[in-house]
């Protein structure tokens, strides 16, 4: 992206968030879906790079490139306080109060900017003392602070219709974005070159998001839960039911191809599922404001808001000194 697009795409972005204080409940709802989608990167990528220190895997090929996506949080705070939850459904009780989400949503964006700054930097050329520990703590705290985030950010959104599993279904959402992301920022050598693990990794993935959702479909049928039916009988009205058919699909397609081409398929795929999760933060938020799934055209306009702040974000980082020189 030259220098003019960054800096229309930037104008663009600044003009909407200028709008969003004085905008209606319709474009708050596509903005709430639009910012879960924007912060999934940063805080996808904090959760693989304490997953890397806990296990001791900081030099994986991946990593500079999960670093990078960790400045999108900058933007992500910034523009939190632009969710007006007064315009919004919410939970009866103090607790759910517009005051108390907004205080709780600050206290969850500082954490995870806290544990960004401790892990943006590796500790090579050696891994300093308690690195592991500060890694697996961070992830036990990360999955409190997603599972009260998809509290206050969606399940609070409509009384009584949410799966129990929905923390671990954004938490594996984010991780899979940041993951496809990431990959697409890698220099294409680099990229060939460890093509087989990096297409294992964004399997596992997938597989991961897929048996979350499976589980919790299961359960909700086989118990006949009809509270937690309605939940995905929103998601599966309208253009819902292309949305349920597209995550099967991408397992039958992306699995069998990153085994059997992970060089060939990795950037297609990477960038195949990344735009899927993206359109499974609007399934998962919009359906409880709207009765059911459909796209509109704010919902676009919010994903090309999401865009023009990750690429004037992302941008400057450059790759360069990741690209492996060609010798004379």
């Amino acid at each position: 992206m030259n220098r003019p697009a960054i800096l229309l795409a930037s104008l663009l972005v600044v003009a909407v968030l200028l709008c969003l204080p004085f905008a209606g409940p319709v474009m708050l709802q596509s903005w709430l879906a639009a910012w879960l989608a924007l912060s999934a990167l940063p805080v996808g990528a904090l959760a693989m790079l304490m997953a890397l220190a806990a296990t001791g895997a900081e030099d994986h090929p991946l990593a500079g490139s999960l670093r990078r996506l960790l400045p999108l949080m900058i933007p992500s705070a910034l523009t939190a306080p632009l969710l007006e939850r007064r315009a919004l459904p919410t939970l009866p009780g103090a607790w759910f109060a517009p005051e108390a989400l907004l205080v709780r949503e600050g206290l969850v964006l500082l954490a995870w900017c806290l544990l960004a700054v401790v892990f943006f930097r590796t500790s090579r050329p050696s891994p300093r003392p308690g690195r592991r520990f500060a890694g697996t703590i961070g992830l036990l705290l990360h999955v409190a602070l997603v599972t009260l985030a998809a509290t206050d950010w969606i399940a609070s959104l409509r009384p009584g219709l949410v799966p129990a599993g929905l923390g671990l279904m954004l938490l594996s959402a984010q991780a899979g974005a940041a993951v496809s992301l990431a990959i697409l920022l890698l220099p294409p050598a680099r990229r060939r070159q460890h093509a087989g693990p990096l297409a294992g990794l964004l399997m596992l993935l997938l597989a991961a998001w897929a048996f979350l959702h499976f589980t919790q479909y299961l359960i909700v049928w086989s118990a006949n839960l009809p509270r937690e039916a309605g939940w995905y009988l929103a998601r599966t009205s309208g253009t819902g039911l292309a949305m349920q058919a597209l995550l099967p699909a991408a397992l039958v397609v992306a699995i069998p191809a990153l085994a059997l081409r992970p060089a060939r398929a990795l950037a297609p795929c990477a960038a195949a599922l990344l735009a899927l999760h993206v359109l499974g933060m609007f399934w998962l938020v919009t359906p409880s404001l709207r009765g059911r799934f459909v796209v509109i055209p704010l919902d676009l306009a919010g994903m090309l808001v999401i865009a023009g702040l990750a690429g004037a974000t992302l941008t400057p980082a450059g790759d360069r000194r990741e690209t492996p020189r060609v010798p004379a």
